[in-house]
């Protein structure tokens, strides 16, 4: 099942992420003063595109047929977030980027879809309200911390590749984006058990259809894989090296 208002909130999110990678780029690339951009509001906006992404990667999911179809797709995105990795490190090693936003989606959707016949069985608005506080509870693990620093994690958890791929970041790990599985996988579940909610919503509201932000949602992948060098490259033409 394909709601158009999902697609249309898809399109708004592509473009805010669009220009503020874009506001990145000048501001940490071609050292370009965007005020306030480096500040609180330059993070709010970034957690907020961030945030609207994987919850509605996780209602989608839902809403996305069978667990063959979802295995695929999640296997598609996972091997779309390895290829970046790969040209990142070859080709941009300074902004390199590992486990990025793909990466972690690939792997929240093989994840979810393996659990699904598990997940279904919990009642949607008690799933919703564990995995949103687990959320929170979980925000600050990749400082070494569970509640905003309440509660300290032993430093042993933070060390390899793999246990930084959970959220356990080594302390010499660097990149440019990312999306480790604790927290985010917990807000991603959370869109997942809202799904049936939005659902069930008035047809007047599931029914909505913007064409320009419709056809961006629709393609968000051709436009997020194709958006960077792009603007390297225009940004280049305009800038010099």
């Amino acid at each position: 099942m394909r709601l158009n208002f999902l697609d249309s909130i898809r399109g708004i999110l592509i473009l805010n992420m669009l220009l503020y990678h874009l506001c990145w780029d000048l501001a940490y690339i071609y050292n370009i003063n965007i005020p306030g951009f480096g500040g609180i509001a330059g993070h709010i906006w970034q957690q907020c595109i961030c945030c609207g992404f994987i919850l509605l990667s996780g209602i989608c999911l839902r809403l996305s047929g069978s667990t063959e179809k979802r295995l695929k797709n999640g296997i598609k995105i996972f091997l779309w977030g390895l290829a970046i990795t790969f040209v990142t490190r070859i080709f941009a090693y300074d902004s390199r980027i590992i486990f990025g936003i793909l990466t972690f989606l690939g792997s929240s959707m093989l994840i979810t879809a393996l659990a699904s016949k598990y997940l279904e069985k919990i009642p949607s608005l008690f799933g919703a309200a564990a995995c949103f506080a687990l959320f929170f509870i979980f925000k600050s693990v990749n400082n070494g911390a569970l509640l905003y620093g309440l509660i300290k994690l032993p430093k042993r958890l933070y060390s390899g590749l793999f246990m930084t791929y959970l959220g356990f970041m080594q302390p010499d790990f660097f990149s440019s984006d990312y999306f480790s599985l604790l927290p985010w996988i917990f807000l991603y579940l959370t869109g997942y058990f809202v799904s049936p909610f939005v659902k069930k919503a008035d047809k007047n509201i599931t029914d909505i259809k913007i064409p320009v932000l419709n056809y961006i949602g629709r393609h968000s992948l051709v436009f997020y894989l194709a958006h960077q060098p792009l603007f390297q490259i225009i940004l280049t033409i305009l800038f010099g090296n």
